[in-house]
This record gives structure tokens, C-alpha cells and sequence, in this order.
């Protein structure tokens, strides 16, 4: 749910304001204020931009892996293995659209981070989903409709990210 809130602001604000859009939020009588990049403070608030939305999916994407990995058993988690690739996934995917979209940025209060370091971050979470969906015994439907093969997507995810690198012949191989 996070990663399709963030998706779906992301894609309005980087496509929507061209042509059409672009027309409508520099209309009169429009508030511009609600097209800012400053996330909404306050007690609970959550971010109402694109970048603090997809900042939310990737947090609890390595939370939730974090807790499968160190914490969770499979008698508590009887799908551990396939929640441990899909949460591998959206990291992945998370990482990969902020790396191709904005110059730089910090990680939990780390380092300063350009694209490439970025990009770095994103293959090896989805190369990790790679090793993970093998390890669940080959392959599983992503819940929700998402996909019909979590190797698949993240094979597509990955050739997507290595030809955005230049890395053609790895985008090949995927």
C-alpha cells in the first residue's frame, strides 16, 4: 500500500505536470501549496509528498525484512521465505525510482547519496529477491495481482535498473 501511494503521487507530479497538468495547477484559483516538496509535520503526520511516500515504502520494507530475517519464525510466519522476497522487492523498487529521480539523498540519517550509490542499493536488494524466491523453491504469484511470478518481476526490475546504470549486457541477461 505504501509503495502504490507513493507509485501513483510520483507518477501524477513527474508525468502529470506536463502538458495538461502543467495547464492546471498554474490556473487561478488553484492552491499550489499541496504541490510542494515539503513533507506535512506534526503528531503521526505522513509525508503528503512523493519522496516521503516512497521514503514510508522503503522503511518498512527493510523493517519488515529486518524482523522476518532476525525475529519472526515460520510458525509465526508460515510464507517467511515469500515475504522475505516480496519486502526484498520493494526495497528494490523503492530505491531504484529515487535514484532516478532526484540528485541525492540520505538514507536513515546516513551519507549523502548521489544516483549510482543509489542504484548500488537497489540491485543488491534485488538480486538478494532473486536468491530469496529460489530459496522459497522457485517461484509464487506476488499477492494482490501484483505479479504472476516474483522472478519475473524481479528479473524486470533489475534489467530496468541496469540498463538505467548503462550496464546494457547485465539488462540483457535479466
Amino acid at each position: 500500500g505504501h509503495f502504490e501511494m507513493a507509485f501513483n503521487t510520483s507518477f501524477w507530479e513527474f508525468q502529470g505536470r506536463e502538458d495538461g497538468g502543467e495547464i492546471f495547477i498554474r490556473s487561478p484559483g488553484v492552491d499550489r501549496s499541496a504541490m510542494a516538496y515539503t513533507p506535512a509535520v506534526g503528531s503521526g503526520a505522513m509525508p503528503t509528498t512523493w519522496y516521503g511516500e516512497y521514503m514510508i515504502s522503503r522503511k518498512f520494507a527493510v523493517d519488515l525484512h529486518d524482523k522476518l530475517e532476525k525475529e519472526w519464525t515460520v510458525a509465526q510466519v508460515p510464507q517467511k521465505a515469500q515475504w522475505l522476497a516480496i519486502s526484498s522487492l520493494y526495497q528494490g523498487a523503492t530505491l531504484s525510482i529515487l535514484g532516478s529521480s532526484i540528485c541525492e539523498l540520505t538514507l536513515d540519517k546516513g551519507s549523502l547519496q548521489k544516483p549510482d550509490q543509489v542504484y548500488t542499493l537497489a540491485e543488491t536488494a534485488l538480486t538478494r529477491a532473486l536468491t530469496e524466491i529460489d530459496a522459497t523453491g522457485g517461484d509464487f504469484a506476488v499477492p494482490y495481482g501484483i505479479s504472476t511470478s516474483a522472478k519475473n518481476l524481479a528479473y524486470g526490475l533489475r534489467a530496468q535498473l541496469r540498463w538505467m546504470r548503462g550496464d546494457m549486457a547485465g539488462a540483457k541477461a535479466d
